[in-house]
């Protein structure tokens, strides 16, 4: 009965579904005026589609479960506090390890070519909230794959420090731009990325879409490896290292 007080349209998931909380693969989807979350149950290999959409008297929350539409409007509710209570439930739930989780924080919403300057109105006290859900927890959140999509490193260490270190195996980093920005590689700074127990643990790093300026001796632990180095000379290195 404690779970269903713990929002509207959570409680009409928890009606239909009666979920253990458990997910195989959580990803989540952030812009300016709605997020998007997906996630993929241990219990009948099913997925969950929901997305939090601002409105001009509310939000509206849609979600798609077992090829059915449902819709709830929810007045005088903004669409991010609606959403951090379903997820942090969820997470608080959370207790079997995820095999993929992903987080993109769209700065281009609808591939346009613009940069969506209202989004760190809502990423940045979102990645705050996340930041403190993860650390609160009484057992740290076990993860094998994790997806960045970003625009700045500070966006990872807003989250991957606060991960299982031993659960990790694969760290995927690519740039929210690749869908309009064509060819054009971004600098990321990932220096405070590789001093972490999460990177030296990892067998797989696949860095797309971004130049890193860093030496390649980071990488050399990695089973397998994918990225590309901006050296002092301003040569860009595209390198990928298979060890068997």
């Amino acid at each position: 009965m404690a779970l269903r007080k713990s929002c509207h349209s959570l409680r009409n998931l928890i009606d239909v579904i009666k979920p253990d909380l458990r997910f195989t693969v959580i990803k989540l989807e952030i812009c300016s005026q709605n997020v998007k979350l997906k996630m993929l149950s241990t219990r009948g290999n099913f997925w969950i589609h929901k997305k939090y959409k601002n409105e001009e008297k509310g939000c509206t929350v849609l979600w798609y479960y077992n090829g059915n539409l449902y819709e709830t409007l929810l007045e005088n509710e903004h669409f991010m506090s609606v959403f951090c209570v379903d997820f942090g439930t969820i997470l608080y739930f959370q207790k079997s390890i995820i095999e993929k989780f992903k987080v993109r924080l769209d700065h281009h919403p609808n591939y346009s070519n613009g940069w969506d300057s209202d989004l760190n109105i809502i990423s940045d006290p979102f990645l705050v909230w996340f930041s403190s859900l993860l650390k609160s927890r009484s057992q740290q959140l076990k993860v094998k794959k994790i997806e960045f999509e970003i625009s700045a490193p500070a966006e990872i260490m807003s989250i991957l420090p606060f991960i299982d270190s031993k659960s990790i195996e694969t760290i995927w980093i690519t740039s929210d731009k690749e869908t309009w920005n064509g060819f054009k590689k971004d600098k990321l700074d990932i220096t405070e990325i590789v001093g972490l127990d999460h990177w030296k643990n990892a067998k797989e790093v696949d860095i797309d879409h971004f130049l890193l300026p860093v030496s390649s001796h980071h990488f050399e632990h990695f089973v397998k490896a994918n990225f590309f180095l901006n050296n002092s000379n301003q040569i860009i290195v595209s390198l990928v290292i298979t060890l068997r």
